[in-house]
C-alpha cells in the first residue's frame, strides 16, 4: 500500500496493480485502497502460478493504450520512483519529457542494525543505501502503438522488437529488494516455488535465481546467513553505503 500512495502523491491519474497470488494482507490492502480512490486504484488478482512478467506487464501496457493513457511507468511494490532534479512530481516530469522513452536510475536500500523496528513503511524505516548506483536502469515509456516492455522494465522496444534508447531526464529508483529476515526467507522459498516457471532469459531476474538456488540447496539456515553476511547493512563497519533516506511522499 506504500507503494501505491506515493505513486498517487507522485501525482499520477490511475494506478493499475496486478496481485499475484499474495497470501497474506495483500488483497485487504489493495481492496481499502480502491475503495478509498474509486477510478484511480485498479486492481487485478493473477492466479496462475507461473510467473509471467513480460506477458503480464504488456497486457497492462495495451489496457492503458486501450484507455489513451499518455505514458506508463512500471514498478514493483518495493520500488520508490522521485524526481531528484527540481521539486515537480514524477508524473509531470514525465509528461514533459521528449523522449518516448525515459532512463531511471536505481540506488538500493539495504536494511541495518539500527533501524526503527517499529517502524512498519519500509521507505521510511530502512534509510542506508549503496552508494553507487545500479548497472543497469529501469525505463518509463509513451503509450505507443507496438511497443513492449523487455523483461524487469529495463528496456522499451518498438513493434520491430528494436530497443528504443531512454533519456534520463531527472526521475530516479529507489529499491527496497530486501526489508527484514522474514521477508528475506520468504522471498527466497518463494523464487525457489516459482523460478522454473519464469518467462525470462537466464541473464535475467539473476537475483531471484540466486536466491532459489541458496534455499534449494542450503535451506533455512542458508538464507539466514546469506541475509546476515550480504544483505544487512552495519553503517560502522561496511563501506560502500549512504545514509540518504527516500523522498516517500515528497509531494503534498
Amino acid at each position: 500500500g506504500y507503494t501505491i500512495l506515493h505513486l498517487l502523491s507522485e501525482g499520477f491519474d490511475a494506478v493499475v496493480v496486478d496481485d499475484h497470488r499474495s497470501d497474506d494482507d495483500t488483497p485487504r490492502i489493495l481492496e481499502e485502497l480502491s475503495s478509498l480512490y474509486p477510478g484511480r486504484v485498479f486492481v487485478h488478482r493473477i492466479e496462475d502460478c507461473r510467473f509471467m512478467q513480460k506477458q503480464w506487464i504488456n497486457r497492462l501496457l495495451c489496457y492503458a493504450y486501450e484507455c489513451g493513457a499518455y505514458a506508463v511507468l512500471p514498478f514493483d511494490a518495493d520500488e520508490l520512483h522521485y524526481n531528484y532534479v527540481d521539486e515537480r512530481n514524477v508524473a509531470e516530469v514525465l509528461r514533459n519529457a521528449e523522449s518516448d522513452v525515459v532512463g531511471m536510475p536505481v540506488w538500493e536500500h539495504m536494511p541495518s542494525n539500527i533501524d526503527d523496528g517499529d517502524e512498519p513503511n519500509p521507505y521510511r524505516r530502512i534509510l542506508w543505501r549503496r552508494e553507487e548506483r545500479n548497472s543497469i536502469d529501469k525505463i518509463a515509456c509513451r503509450c505507443l502503438k507496438g511497443m513492449t516492455i523487455d523483461h524487469g522494465y529495463h528496456r522499451a522496444l518498438d513493434h520491430e522488437g528494436i530497443q528504443i534508447l531512454g533519456e534520463a531526464v531527472g526521475i530516479g529508483v529507489r529499491h527496497f529488494p530486501v526489508r527484514s529476515l522474514q521477508q528475506f526467507v520468504a522471498k527466497a522459498y518463494r523464487a525457489s516455488a516459482v523460478i522454473d516457471t519464469m518467462d525470462m532469459p537466464p541473464e535475467s531476474a539473476v537475483h531471484w535465481r540466486r536466491m532459489a538456488n541458496i534455499s534449494k540447496h542450503g535451506g533455512f539456515d542458508a538464507c539466514v546467513a546469506t541475509y546476515r553476511k550480504h544483505c544487512l547493512c552495519n553503517p560502522d563497519t561496511i563501506f560502500g553505503t549512504v545514509l540518504d533516506p527516500a523522498p516517500y511522499l515528497r509531494m503534498p
